[in-house]
């Protein structure tokens, strides 16, 4: 009998492993340590490159962090980025650069968008007509 479909031992709450492959309790901490250098990396990576597809771009513009996944946008403004919006559930959320927590939710992308664009700028006043026409695609 192979070894996925042994019989677990009463209380064993895991799952069978495939053979030849470790379960996450079973890999090292130098392992785990290195999995986490290279997500960040590649994290910066992306973002370099989204900062470099936006830096000749003007007024307001945004692209995907991952080119695979929509899921999570850079923005930039007269090619600065200015910040990130990302999807999560039914709402967009607003992450300022430096920060890893969110500064305000939308429930559309271009509200965020909107709201990032206001918190870049400093004022506690909405987008002008012009920029508002370049975020709504008009």
């Amino acid at each position: 009998m192979s070894r996925l479909h042994r019989r677990r031992p009463v209380g064993d709450p895991g799952y069978a492993t495939p053979p030849g492959q470790a379960s996450n309790a079973a890999l090292p901490d130098v392992v785990r340590a290195a999995e986490s250098i290279v997500y960040a990396e590649k994290w910066r990576v992306c973002d370099e490159l989204a900062a470099a597809r936006l830096s000749a771009t003007r007024s307001v513009s945004w692209t995907r962090l991952f080119p695979n996944s929509p899921v999570i946008m850079v923005v930039a403004v007269d090619g600065v980025v200015v910040g990130r919006v990302r999807r999560s559930g039914k709402h967009w959320v607003v992450v300022l650069p430096d920060q890893a927590g969110p500064v305000a939710t939308r429930r559309t992308r271009r509200g965020a968008i909107a709201e990032l664009v206001r918190r870049a700028d400093g004022s506690s006043r909405m987008p002008g007509w012009r920029l508002w026409r370049r975020i709504l695609g008009r």
